[in-house]
């Protein structure tokens, strides 16, 4: 019962990175990637199933929220494993109003229960369906029932507690309302109180800046440029960079940094599995990144014992260019986390 009883895996913590996933929708008309439904608007992602009573009882309030919302945030639902089967933990109140479902053995199996679910729920919202091993189910520790808010820069705003006593649909619409108003601050203001630019800017901004743009308008847009171009020009390689920014955010304890860069990671293509190794400190690599992982840290904590042989074995290994970029990585990476530390 114990995939019943609901998933053991804690889920991300508000200010986590949401983990990223694709998945089938319940009427078969191709895929959902979250990473497409993420950056211009908050996202709402409800996790349930029809053999769950009380989720059952709460989802229209949910989709009352999405008919009100859906102009202003983004809305998906996630189809988990059956909590109340008839071959499980079976509610006797499921079989008085027809809600009969054995555990599904197949993905085809659970889809069709879903789609039960749909014909008799009438969800407004789109509906993808979990893979059997509960990929998404276990990430998000959505079974039986759970609700997300995850903001314009794909952290989780808000996290319910776990169905289906903490799933509550009007504090899911507060903290929604506070999402969507710091967006609205966030994107419009906090644009105008910098300098002028050449060339339009739109979308939203780091949170970082608005507290640093009301006090210092230049200093945040010098940090904002300065930030882009070690994340985007860099002559480093990205997945190179993003450790390298890692290891700066680690030593100086800046979550924010830390989570940012393992983001840049993914983005680069590196596979959850090893972005877990790298953090573990498990993953097999070279010499050389060794090298460049132990300069960065002791430019962020000892910085005048950096020896010269470990520069030239820099130099060596990577050339002028991009020992270069390391040294004014780890700098500014120093100075934005004394930043973002000061602002926690």
């Amino acid at each position: 019962l114990a995939g019943e009883v609901g998933s053991m895996c804690e889920g991300p913590k508000v200010g986590q990175l949401a983990p990223v996933f694709s998945l089938r929708k319940v009427d078969g008309d191709g895929e959902v990637d979250l990473s497409s439904l993420l950056g211009e608007k908050p996202l709402v992602i409800v996790l349930g199933n029809f053999t769950c009573g009380p989720f059952r009882a709460f989802y229209p309030a949910v989709d009352r929220l999405y008919e009100k919302y859906k102009d202003q945030a983004n809305f998906l639902m996630v189809y988990v494993r059956e909590a109340r089967p008839t071959d499980g933990w079976k509610m006797e109140s499921n079989e008085r109003v027809g809600v009969a479902v054995s555990q599904p053995k197949s993905f085809d199996e659970r889809s069709a229960v879903a789609r039960q679910f749909c014909s008799r729920l009438q969800p407004k919202m789109t509906v993808v369906v979990d893979e059997l091993s509960d990929p998404v189910g276990h990430a998000y520790s959505g079974m039986p029932a759970r609700m997300y808010v995850i903001d314009v820069q794909g952290r989780v705003a808000y996290k319910s507690g776990r169905g289906p006593f903490g799933f509550r649909p009007p504090e899911m619409e507060q903290a929604l309302c506070m999402c969507l108003l710091e967006n609205l601050q966030n994107s419009g203001n906090v644009l105008q109180m910098l300098p002028p630019t050449t060339t339009p800017v739109t979308g939203p901004v780091p949170n970082w800046v608005r507290p640093i743009a009301t006090q210092l308008p230049r200093t945040a847009a010098a940090m904002l440029r300065v930030d882009y171009a070690h994340r985007m020009r860099s002559p480093l390689d990205p997945v190179l960079r993003a450790k390298l920014r890692y290891a700066v955010g680690q030593s100086n304890r800046c979550d924010y940094s830390m989570q940012t860069a393992l983001a840049d990671l993914r983005r680069a293509g590196v596979p959850d599995p090893d972005v877990t190794a790298f953090q573990s400190g498990t993953q097999e690599t070279t010499q050389a990144e060794i090298a460049a992982l132990s300069f960065v840290r002791q430019l962020s904590v000892d910085a005048s014992n950096i020896s010269d042989e470990l520069f030239s074995r820099l130099r060596s290994d990577y050339g002028d260019r991009q020992g270069a970029a390391m040294g004014l990585l780890g700098a500014y990476g120093n100075f934005q986390d004394r930043i973002l530390l000061g602002l926690d």
